[in-house]
């Protein structure tokens, strides 16, 4: 089961905000397929994106059953060799 309650996606331009996404609720029961289609520019990849864990949405509620937006942390950047 994956639920998305509200969920927004915003990017930082140099003109102030862009909503790349939302709000957008939905639920998508398990074992269940789904096909996301729209125009170009209306959001499919920042969805799966979010959906993917890919990246982080900047307002709203997910979950999944085996995680939550609030739960999820971004992993570090590896580190590179010689910098320290």
């Amino acid at each position: 089961m994956i639920r998305l309650h509200e969920i927004t996606r915003k990017y930082r331009t140099h003109g102030g905000m862009a909503r790349a996404l939302g709000p957008v609720s939905l639920e998508i029961p398990g074992g269940q397929a789904v096909a996301v289609v729209g125009p170009s520019g209306a959001g499919k990849s920042t969805l799966l994106s979010l959906l993917g864990l890919l990246d982080r949405p900047t307002g709203g509620r997910t979950d999944s059953g085996a995680w939550t937006s609030r739960s999820y942390r971004r992993p570090s950047a590896p580190r590179r060799a010689g910098t320290e």
